[in-house]
């Protein structure tokens, strides 16, 4: 015998897990997939066989929230099957979805008893209408006041105890106290404020696992700014040790050469002086710090095989600390040699760079090729395409970073096989 009840839960749930995760990264084959999870989980809620622990109220309770709790379980499973996400990730989308289902449950069940429609019809077919009648307003409700928030702001559970306790929470307190409590006549003012309790305790453990998820991104975010900024001061710290040796060697150097002019011949002289002379930098911006990055990067693209052109102008840079510029351009043209790096074609091998001042702003722009279809961009920032995510990707955070801290903007672009980046810093003092 088919059991309605179990198979309009399963569909319900379903359907709010969907709401919740859509956005989350799919597998490969993803319709076969949802349809298999579908078929699966339908059949076994309709199905489902009718389990006894025993006599009395309080062993029938049990039973159904065994029932729900299971099959509950088996649709977190399906969700695994179907997206690429953490098991946390999942559960807690899960547990998000699953308040939404009862929250437009007990809702429903409100309504129902005021405005009984479509009462005349089959109850099956009444059933499934008075479902999507009164379930896709609701859903939309919790669709606006939290999955959208949540997807802007690329909010995620990828392992935070405050979350795994808050998830097991709502599913017990959905699903097991709504079990105990039996099953009352919804017209019954005790059953229909018991209705109304939990709609409210449902929205507002939403509001706290979405306010939690707002926070604890805060948190990272700080973080990553605090270890992103200690790694640049560190970094060019140790390039400003290294310069200054090299400096010091060229001085000595050269007056070596004068030295040695008396027991050597001119050509090979000239030989020496120019081997001294790639590591004595000829290019000027008007920024120290912005020349020496310059000749540092145009040295590697030599080496490379990359064709290096630039036109900067850092004379409107002097507001900017070192480290700041040393870190900001620095992650701008390692990023961009590494893409053409992975060029074939000589004529891709180039890297465009740009740097003036207009109308009081510093505007930086950067092109290069890239490999077709590679980069996926997540919150406006491309994504690392390595597979170590949490040892790389922070060189596109620190470039908006940087740009944020001076209350500017860094805009980061693909079309077909080319990426941009335009950067925008007012000047101040200005």
């Amino acid at each position: 015998m088919i059991s309605s009840s179990t198979l309009y839960f399963m569909i319900e749930v379903l359907a709010a897990e969907f709401l919740f995760l859509w956005s989350y990264r799919k597998r490969r084959f993803f319709a076969l997939r949802m349809i298999a999870v579908i078929g699966i989980c339908c059949a076994a809620a309709a199905f489902y066989p009718n389990l006894r622990f025993g006599e009395g109220k309080l062993y029938f309770s049990l039973g159904w929230f065994f029932r729900f709790f299971s099959l509950f379980l088996l649709s977190i499973a399906g969700q695994c099957f179907l997206f690429q996400a953490s098991l946390r990730a999942i559960v807690s989308a899960c547990a998000a979805a699953y308040a939404a289902q009862h929250f437009s449950h007990r809702i429903f069940s409100i309504i129902d008893v005021y405005c009984p429609l479509f009462d005349h019809l089959d109850r099956t077919l009444s059933g499934l209408i008075k479902m999507v009648f009164y379930f896709t307003p609701l859903y939309a409700l919790c669709y606006f006041l939290f999955v959208k928030r949540a997807n802007k702001r690329g909010y995620r559970n990828e392992g935070d105890v405050r979350l795994d306790v808050i998830s097991v929470l709502v599913v017990f307190m959905c699903m097991g106290v709504s079990r105990i409590s039996g099953f009352g006549n919804n017209a019954d003012p005790s059953k229909m404020a018991e209705n109304i309790y939990a709609a409210i305790c449902c929205i507002l453990v939403l509001f706290l696992q979405y306010t939690l998820y707002g926070m604890i991104a805060k948190d990272k975010e700080l973080q990553t700014k605090e270890q992103l900024y200690e790694k640049g001061k560190e970094e060019y710290r140790s390039w400003q040790n290294s310069v200054d040796v090299i400096n010091t060697k060229c001085h000595d150097l050269k007056q070596h050469i004068v030295d040695l002019r008396e027991n050597y011949s001119e050509e090979g002289i000239r030989e020496i002086e120019e081997s001294v002379m790639i590591y004595d930098s000829a290019i000027k911006t008007g920024n120290a710090t912005l020349d020496l990055i310059l000749f540092e990067k145009n040295v590697q693209c030599e080496k490379s095989g990359i064709e290096f052109v630039y036109i900067a102008d850092g004379s409107g840079l002097s507001f900017m600390s070192n480290e700041d510029v040393f870190s900001l351009f620095g992650n701008i043209l390692t990023n961009a040699i590494e893409a053409v790096s992975s060029m074939k074609e000589e004529a891709k091998r180039v890297i465009h760079l740009s740097v003036c001042t207009v109308a009081n702003t510093i505007v930086v722009h950067e092109e290069n090729y890239c490999p077709e279809g590679e980069i996926a961009f997540e919150n406006g920032l491309p994504t690392t395409t390595k597979k170590d995510k949490t040892q790389h990707g922070f060189g596109t955070k620190s470039i908006k970073m940087i740009a944020d801290k001076y209350e500017g903007s860094a805009e980061f672009r693909v079309h077909k096989d080319v990426f941009s980046l335009n950067v925008g810093i007012p000047v101040k003092g200005k």
